[in-house]
């Protein structure tokens, strides 16, 4: 039975020191990172950027764990090894495996955390984390508003310009632009409007009830046109005082609602994960073999002028799209287990690479097992992914390749040179 003594908590207390610092170091940068890249897309303020830095912080320990552990076991161990400390150990008739077993031990434990912070905690930090930032549409409306002075969304029947938003919200100069109905989507193709509103001011507000945006407007000024604005007679009227609904499509409207918005499978719960998984299930064995049964019985009748091939149609469509929905469930059910057990298998690399780089930095150490993981773990990962949704290979065996892999050249490669007396 291995025991926990002095050797064995020295070593893992080093380990862990190095991978604490480790982690907090990428968690930050990655944090800083993701918010950066959201404040991009929505806008965000430097205080709203502070808000979500505890809904980020969990989604991306999955990523950072790994590599931290790994970090810290070449530093670790490249330091035990160059102060002749393994040597030591094997001079005294013990294996390395004595001072890399508590590693692992640690590593497994970080595994298991992980798995269990994949279940429930993170994929609701996902959801919490797309609530927050969808949940305030028109507030995210008027910072994109007032940070690029133009709205132009293909689905939304006027594109909107102006001088400046207000703190109060409030719109200077604005102009709405109504798209002519034809035009093209192609976007290098010149933009067609068949109507222009101008106002000195406006104020817009979101009514989901109705599916609308509506604008008040102040002084102001309309423009329409027949042939819109490549040519044909302009007619020009002012108004004061009055309201501009803008209706908003299903799409926007989905983005809009935060608490309408369907769940990503990232943001599903593993209980969520299996209830999906089974209910697709129900259906694909239910619905078809209830329409082939009634096809089939009017087939056997002679009466195939009566066999509801629409429906029929229907179904198979919809057999498609619930095949697609429950493998992508299931390659994120297994996903999430295998990015788990990532730090145990990058400690079966990490450990005995830090011992043989014990003459070297410890940079060396780290690149040298980081490579491997760059060059195959994580193009592997994505490969499984992809085969996984599309229903190459079973996600069970898809999402493990990578672990599989490392764990090979770990238990084969690294591990033998180190652990032989």
């Amino acid at each position: 039975m291995m025991r926990w003594g002095i050797l064995q908590r020295y070593v893992a207390k080093e380990v862990f020191r190095s991978f604490l610092m480790a982690l907090i170091a990428l968690t930050t940068i990655l944090v800083l990172f993701v918010l950066v890249a959201k404040a991009a897309t929505a806008g965000l303020s430097p205080m709203d950027m502070a808000k979500l830095i505890p809904l980020v912080i969990p989604g991306t320990v999955p990523y950072t764990a790994p590599v931290a552990l790994l970090f810290a076991v070449s530093v670790a161990y490249g330091r035990l090894a160059s102060d002749n400390e393994v040597i030591a150990v094997k001079a005294c008739g013990l294996s390395a495996m004595t001072v890399i077993w508590p590693t692992l031990t640690m590593a497994t434990v970080i595994s298991f955390g992980l798995l269990v912070m994949t279940q429930d905690l993170i994929p609701k930090a996902n959801r919490q984390l797309a609530l927050t930032l969808f949940g305030e549409l028109e507030s995210n409306f008027y910072k994109v508003l007032k940070k690029q002075r133009e709205f132009d969304n293909p689905q939304m029947p006027f594109l909107i310009k102006v001088r400046d938003v207000l703190e109060d919200n409030t719109m200077v100069e604005p102009i709405f632009k109504h798209r002519a109905p034809g035009g093209s989507a192609d976007p290098n193709e010149p933009k067609r409007f068949d109507l222009v509103v101008q106002a000195s001011t406006a104020k817009l507000n979101f009514d989901f009830d109705k599916r609308v945006a509506r604008v008040h407007l102040v002084d102001s000024e309309t423009q329409s046109s027949a042939m819109g604005e490549a040519g044909g007679e302009v007619s020009r009227a002012l108004i004061n005082d009055e309201y501009l609904e803008i209706p908003l499509p299903d799409n926007f409207m989905k983005g809009g609602m935060a608490d309408q918005r369907p769940k990503q499978p990232q943001e599903l719960t593993s209980g969520e994960l299996v209830e999906n998984i089974e209910r697709f299930d129900h259906l694909m064995k239910t619905e078809r073999a209830k329409h082939a049964v009634a096809a089939a019985m009017w087939i056997a009748s002679g009466r195939i002028g009566r066999v509801d091939w629409y429906h029929m149609k229907s179904v198979s469509i919809d057999y498609a799209y619930w095949d697609g929905e429950m493998a992508k469930a299931e390659t994120e059910r297994y996903m999430r287990s295998a990015q788990a057990f990532g730090p145990l298998m990058f400690v079966l690399i990490g450990a005995p690479v830090g011992i043989l780089f014990a003459r070297r930095d410890f940079l060396s150490a780290f690149m040298t097992c980081f490579l491997p993981i760059v060059l195959l773990y994580y193009p592997l990962l994505l490969l499984g992914v992809n085969l996984g949704k599309e229903q190459i290979l079973h996600p069970m065996y898809s999402m493990w390749m990578g672990n599989a892999v490392l764990a090979a050249i770990g238990l084969l490669f690294a591990m033998p040179p180190v652990t032989k007396h």
